[in-house]
């Protein structure tokens, strides 16, 4: 029999945020199959034209109306440390609860999604300001709130809204039949903080499964890859936290050393960051190698993965990264090598095995140089060099996702 799910996504903006692609993506693998009928309440966004969702009912909230922090009154700012909210983000809660009420009014759902990514957590949040008897589901892509993150990432200051909000999302767990992370390692570091039953909780990795009839990004940047060039490709900003400056000194000194008559290239696909100004004296002295492509559209960055020779992955420098890249189902489609530079207590390289030769911490350049130099003989042998990981494409499958909801709705 079809059930009929209920999803809060808190962002389909698939062309600025990588959590909005993977909230995406977990709709269509609800709705391309028989055994759900799935709308989807979310904020207003691209005019409200999600065409990238299928076989989807999209219920648009009211607009949110824009409040400035230095606008909030001193009597906001005094509720605000001890709520943990302010009268925007209040006024935000209850646009939710308006929109998640009338859809529970006109239909009957067996099961509420929620869906939220960032630093907001709206759909959690508003869980708790009604009583409902459907089962709630509820994903968690990040750490929440930053206090929580880990260190590289994580901000300290208002420490006392932030424990209130903790507190908040408490109660998204209480209210919840299941709880489903993106990896094994963020359900640990949830276990450290709040407090619910492990045996409620599935690992639902981030889905590898392409959007379609996407709305484009129009980047006004136009690129080519020919094959008989060697391309290394890192898709995703270089901001301080991930600390590129081991990735750009290897691959400077790497592309220096080879006596060759083959062009060899870096590409940078991403928002522009702030760089240090050890990256930034690398990148002068190698400026025609090194290409930064800006933001592309996300059907731009996966032909740009797909016909690269090979593909980085950059974590933060941090001793345990607990995220799932959200594009590293599209590394895995994209079927070529891939290096991981991150720490080696990471979700990534437990996917990867132990055994994976290509992953280096962060700082061993020579190791990296190593593993550049010797993909590119494997190159030069075979221009058509694949990552080959069935297993990984059967874990990120979205069947196994839609398994998951069926197990839990049983």
């Amino acid at each position: 029999m079809t059930k009929n799910i209920l999803v809060l996504a808190e962002n389909l903006d698939i062309q600025i945020s990588s959590s909005s692609k993977c909230i995406s993506k977990l709709i269509n693998a609800l709705s391309d199959t028989d055994d759900f009928k799935v709308d989807v309440v979310a904020p207003a966004s691209f005019g409200n034209k999600h065409d990238w969702l299928t076989n989807t009912e999209l219920i648009v909230l009211d607009p949110f109306v824009q409040t400035a922090d230095d606008k909030m009154s001193f009597f906001d700012k005094v509720q605000t440390q001890f709520t943990g909210f302010a009268s925007f983000e209040k006024h935000r809660i209850a646009i939710w609860r308006k929109g998640i009420l009338e859809a529970l009014s006109r239909k009957r759902y067996d099961a509420i999604l929620l869906l939220a990514s960032g630093a907001d957590f709206y759909t959690h949040h508003v869980i708790s300001t009604f009583t409902t008897e459907v089962p709630i589901i509820a994903y968690y892509h990040d750490p929440y709130p930053w206090l929580f993150y880990p260190e590289s990432y994580r901000i300290t200051s208002g420490k006392r809204v932030q424990k209130a909000k903790a507190r908040s999302l408490q109660r998204a767990f209480d209210l919840s039949v299941a709880h489903l992370f993106p990896s094994q390692r963020l359900e640990g570091l949830y276990k450290q903080y709040y407090t619910f039953d492990k045996s409620q909780s599935h690992i639902v990795p981030h889905l590898l499964k392409r959007l379609s009839t996407i709305y484009r990004w129009e980047s006004g940047h136009s690129f080519s890859i020919n094959p008989s060039e060697f391309h290394i490709t890192h898709a995703g900003a270089l901001h301080p936290a991930r600390h590129p400056e081991t990735l750009l000194n290897a691959f400077a000194q790497f592309s220096g050393e080879l006596d060759t008559k083959e062009a060899i290239f870096l590409n940078i696909i991403g928002p522009e960051s702030k760089m240090s100004a050890e990256a930034t004296a690398i990148i002068k002295k190698v400026p025609n190698t090194i290409r930064f492509f800006g933001r592309v559209g996300y059907l731009e960055s996966i032909a740009f993965l797909e016909e690269s020779s090979v593909n980085i992955i950059l974590e933060s420098d941090t001793a345990d990264s607990p995220f799932l890249p959200g594009k590293f189902p599209d590394y895995v489609m994209a079927n070529k090598p891939i290096v991981h530079i991150g720490p080696k207590a990471s979700e990534v390289a437990d996917l990867l095995g132990e055994n994976a030769p290509e992953q280096v911490a962060h700082g061993d350049v020579a190791a990296l140089i190593a593993i550049f130099k010797e993909l590119y003989l494997r190159w030069q042998e075979d221009r058509k060099q694949s990552l080959q990981r069935p297993d990984l494409e059967a874990y990120l499958s979205p069947e196994r996702f839609v398994q998951t909801m069926n197990t839990i709705l049983k």
